[in-house]
């Protein structure tokens, strides 16, 4: 299946991600309204203060609980149902079901995907930075930073991908422990970063596009209005719009379109040990999952990893 078919075909997760960023998006202005416009402005002084701070909280506990925890949850369940698309070349006939039973099977003690999401995102964030370290010295030339604005993003999207990615080779090795699959997924990627990055290089121009319409579009018709309040209220607006769209339909079609070609590489591929010691040396997290791959025990793979002269290195 080609990726944008299978992102048509699983929006239904996308409308759920939407779903959970503006019942966030709600709440933080109903909690507003009550805590520092109803009660704050009533009481003043160290009160507002205070009821700032309390929406602040109250907010990030919010945010935890339906983004980051049922987030997850549809994250992980999206990728499942992905991942099965991908190498089985259909989707599963209730999509929902499947995912909830594929996440509680992987992952039966929920702690565990939590885990290995903050390792890999960990670890993979360590080898960005040794990746992107020529950056700096593109950024002393002459027009530097306007080029990196966008290789930033484009970096963003490259390696915004990796966990999904990861997690999905979890879902797919069903015969490897969480751990162990997680460790072997991050090497795949790198093993093919090369072909991967001219997919995300793509995927890039397309976000760019898609994101500029969203924002810029509603901004210049304010400006018609020649209402200052008008234009910032529409800036406001239009980018809390784009956020949400963003995480719910751009940021999984990114994810999807990556997903698709680092299956298709992956698949055929066996992960090389000179790559791992790599990715132990550039990484202290990354060594820490390696760590719980040994703990956790898991049953040998059923290949044979490749010696230093194999493979697509990085």
């Amino acid at each position: 299946m080609k990726p944008f078919d299978v992102f048509v075909k699983t929006m239904k997760f996308c409308w759920l991600k939407l779903a959970c960023k503006a019942a966030n998006f709600v709440i933080s202005i109903l909690t507003f309204l009550l805590l520092v416009m109803l009660i704050g402005t009533r009481v003043g002084g160290t009160g507002l203060a205070l009821c700032i701070i309390l929406w602040l909280a109250l907010i990030r506990v919010t945010d935890f609980l339906i983004n980051k925890y049922f987030g997850y949850l549809i994250r992980a369940g999206h990728i499942a149902v992905v991942v099965k698309a991908f190498t089985a070349g259909e989707l599963p006939a209730d999509q929902f079901a499947y995912a909830t039973e594929t996440v509680k099977r992987r992952f039966a003690v929920t702690n565990v995907f939590f885990v290995i999401d903050r390792l890999v995102d960990r670890a993979v964030r360590q080898i960005q930075r040794m990746v992107n370290t020529v950056g700096l010295l593109i950024a002393k030339l002459p027009g530097g930073k306007q080029i990196m604005q966008f290789v930033n993003l484009f970096i963003e999207v490259a390696f915004g991908s990796v966990d999904e990615c990861v997690l999905g080779w979890v879902f797919y090795k069903e015969e490897l422990g969480a751990f162990h699959g997680a460790c072997d997924g991050i090497v795949l990627f790198f093993q093919n970063f090369k072909a991967l990055m001219l997919r995300a290089l793509k995927t890039t121009a397309i976000i760019m596009g898609v994101m500029a319409l969203i924002v810029i579009v509603p901004v210049l018709i304010a400006f018609g209005s020649d209402s200052v309040l008008a234009i910032v209220i529409t800036l406001y607006v239009a980018v809390a719009l784009c956020n949400m769209i963003k995480v719910s339909f751009i940021d999984s079609y990114t994810f999807i379109a990556m997903m698709g070609r680092y299956l298709e590489l992956a698949t055929e591929q066996v992960p090389s040990i000179s790559l791992y010691d790599k990715c132990c040396n550039w990484s202290n997290k990354f060594r820490e999952l390696v760590s719980k791959r040994d703990e956790e025990g898991a049953a040998a793979p059923a290949y044979a990893y490749v010696n230093d002269n194999q493979g697509q290195q990085l």
